[in-house]
């Protein structure tokens, strides 16, 4: 790797010695170099007369501007609120309701339960139109435990069938009053159409 470094080296000074000797045989070949530009035309530049513009009046004045936007400054002080967690089942207390009783109605639910995953029954190639009403019983894991069919408007025995599948697939989130999760019912609602 030395040789090769020194090689290089030798190279690149013997290449410098050529290039600068053929700059030096080019200036002594040709000492004066003879170029004449080539004349331009001439030009001749009219008179330009300045005419004085008259001065305008606005005869309305002009409407006033805008009033720029308030900047909110901030305070000295900001209160800013400390973070309290929230819990859904604290000082909830429904009477009478303990794990074994009757499960909740829709009326006696501190709040609707959400429905966490939702089936949908497969209808399209059925061609009708109408409801089904569904009343479902929710367990304390949050699926479907007991139905009742409260209306079918679509008269269709499978339509009824796919939406009790679609009710079995689907799960809703559990309740949890006194630190116990409920049951209660829901009325689930599916319109076709």
């Amino acid at each position: 790797m030395k040789n090769e470094k020194s090689n290089y080296l030798k190279k690149l000074q013997i290449n410098f010695i050529i290039v600068i000797m053929a700059l030096v045989l080019l200036f002594w070949a040709f000492p004066k170099f003879k170029h004449l530009p080539k004349p331009l035309p001439h030009l001749k530049i009219e008179n330009i007369n300045v005419v004085q513009i008259p001065r305008t009046i606005q005869k309305r004045k002009a409407a006033p501007p805008p009033l720029k936007p308030s900047i909110p400054v901030p305070g000295d002080e900001m209160e800013i609120l400390e973070e309290v967690p929230i819990e859904i089942s604290e000082n909830i207390s429904i009477t009478g309701q303990t794990s074994g009783d009757i499960p909740l109605s829709e009326d006696e639910l501190p709040y609707a339960p959400r429905q966490i995953i939702e089936a949908l029954p497969r209808v399209n190639d059925l061609k009708i139109s109408g409801k089904i009403v569904v009343k479902l019983l929710i367990d304390k894991n949050g699926r479907m435990k007991k139905y009742e069919i409260l209306f079918n408007s679509t008269g269709s025995s499978v339509a009824e069938k796919r939406v009790l599948e679609a009710v079995c697939k689907s799960r809703w989130e559990s309740i949890q009053l006194n630190q116990t999760k409920v049951e209660y019912w829901i009325t689930k609602v599916y319109q076709f159409r």
